[in-house]
Parts: structure tokens; C-alpha cells; sequence
């Protein structure tokens, strides 16, 4: 019987002691963008762990934003949504207010906030995981986003009809179906992303969306706040009536600049040639198809 083979050789690098050879390589495999330079680490018999130098995290940022074309229609999408959800949470107490000037105690109101406020935040979470697990197979995201879209900017004019207590539209109600419609657009816009930018992560993709949404509501939510007011001297318009346009240009404009989407579904092209690939070996194998 031969003798086993011996273990493959144990190189000395000046870099880590002495050690086993860490060596940086290019992206094959690994979820990063073409170009990073990724640490490759042995830790026992079959496992690895593998280090992305901070320098190239840029160079990620950089490939999603600037190599993928229709990665930036979707960090628009979810950025609007992101800054409606936080604008309407943020002032969700004052909107219910301004719509219901006579509660008869604050514990009245803080009861109506913390009820609908809570089925606002459930409603979001509901719907993101019905229309987002849809969007997952389908992979409809195009059509879903600009459907959600378009619908968000007209039940954001609503929103800002049903302010006045007098027109027999209830504020509660309307501000429920807008999370139902604004919410999903998220991860719907997280799962295009990723399919756009493939093979960079998930992860990489979500970091980027979340950092400019926050960023983005950041500045919205005090220009919403300093709305309040304007147009309310005569009484013929309620408080936040303007705040609303503010929402509603973004919401429009942010559906008019995603459908000029014309980017690829990378992930999806790669799923497609894998299947193909496997049903060519499959069918060559002696019992294959053929």
C-alpha cells in the first residue's frame, strides 16, 4: 500500500510570525467586489477565516455605487421610504393631534399613540415580509417598487387631507394603509440591490442603504418639523399641511428617477447559468436526462 502523502509545506512569512502563509487574494468566492484584496487565514483542518482590510471597504462602497448601473435607483427607493417611516414616526403624536384638537386628556392621546403607533410599526413589519417574500420569487422587484411607490405618494396627499379634523377623513386610518404601502419598499429595494451589485454581500449592500437613509432623515425630520406652521396664519390650512408636500415631492421624485432604472440582475444570471450548467453535466453523465 502506498504510503500517504505528505502535508502540504508550511511557509515562513515575515508578516505574522512565522506562522502558516496568509496571503491576500482577489475576489472568487467570497461575497466581495472584483478587485478586493481579501486575507485568507487557516484556523483548523477545513476551516478558514477571512479578513477584509479597512482600505478596501471603499472599494466596495465605491464598485455598488459606481460599477453597478441601477444600484443607485434602489438606494433612492429605500432612502425614501426610510425618510417617510422616520418622519411619520418621529411626529406620529403631533399628526394625531393636529387631526384630534379635542382629546379630552393627554393620557386620551397617549393611548391613541402608543395603540396606533404600535399597529403602525406592525403593519410595516407585516407587509415587508408578505410583499418582500413575494418579490423574492418572483423577482418583480421593478414593477413592485414603482407600484409601491406610486401608491405611497398618493396616500401621503391623503395623509396630509385627512390633517383637517373637519373633512371626515380619519388620519389614524390613512397614516395605517401608507405604512402598509411605504413599508415593503425596504427590503424589496435591499433584495434589488443585492441581486444588482452580485457577488458583493448583502451585507455591504445594506450598510450603504441604511447609512444614506439615516443621513437623509437626519436632515428631513427637522425641515418636516419647521413646516409645521407655514400656510396656518389664516386657519384655513391645518399644521404640518406643507410638511406633507416636502414628503410628497421626495416620495414623487424618488419615483420618477427609479424608473429610469435599466440595470441587470446579476445574482439572477448567475442562478440561471448554474442551472444550466448543472443540467448539461447531468444530462452528459451515463443515466443522465439524456
Amino acid at each position: 500500500m502506498a504510503p500517504p502523502p505528505p502535508p502540504p509545506p508550511m511557509h515562513n512569512n515575515s508578516l505574522n510570525g512565522g506562522g502558516p502563509q496568509m496571503r491576500y487574494e482577489s475576489y472568487q468566492h467570497h461575497g466581495v467586489a472584483p478587485g478586493v484584496e481579501t486575507q485568507i487565514r487557516p484556523t483548523s483542518p477545513g476551516h478558514v477565516e477571512m479578513d477584509i482590510r479597512d482600505d478596501q471597504i471603499l472599494l466596495q462602497v465605491k464598485a455598488c455605487m459606481m460599477e453597478r448601473q441601477g444600484f443607485m435607483q434602489a438606494l433612492v427607493a429605500f432612502t425614501a421610504s426610510a425618510i417617510v417611516i422616520n418622519t411619520l414616526s418621529t411626529n406620529f403624536q403631533a399628526l394625531l393631534l393636529t387631526s384630534h384638537p379635542g382629546y379630552a386628556s393627554a393620557s386620551d392621546l397617549a393611548f391613541d399613540v402608543s395603540i396606533f403607533g404600535g399597529s403602525f410599526q406592525m403593519i410595516i413589519m407585516t407587509a415587508s415580509l408578505i410583499v418582500g417574500k413575494s418579490a423574492d420569487i418572483t423577482r418583480a422587484y421593478y414593477s413592485v417598487i414603482i407600484a409601491l411607490l406610486i401608491c405611497g405618494a398618493f396616500l401621503l396627499a391623503e395623509c396630509g387631507i385627512a390633517l383637517d379634523p373637519y373633512n371626515g377623513i380619519e388620519e389614524r386610518w390613512v397614516l395605517l394603509v401608507t405604512a402598509f404601502f411605504i413599508g415593503p419598499l425596504q427590503p424589496v429595494s435591499t433584495e434589488m440591490g443585492v441581486d444588482i451589485v452580485y457577488p458583493i454581500s448583502e451585507n455591504t449592500v445594506l450598510c450603504i442603504q441604511q447609512l444614506f437613509a439615516n443621513l437623509c432623515s437626519s436632515v428631513i425630520i427637522p425641515i418636516f418639523a419647521s413646516l409645521q406652521n407655514v400656510g396656518t396664519a389664516d386657519g384655513a390650512r391645518p399644521q404640518y399641511y406643507y410638511s406633507f408636500y416636502l414628503l410628497i415631492c421626495i416620495h414623487a421624485a424618488s419615483t420618477v428617477y427609479f424608473s429610469l432604472f435599466s440595470g441587470r440582475y446579476r445574482r439572477y444570471e448567475h442562478e440561471i447559468l448554474h442551472k444550466r450548467s448543472s443540467s448539461a453535466v447531468m444530462e452528459q453523465q451515463p443515466g443522465g436526462f439524456g
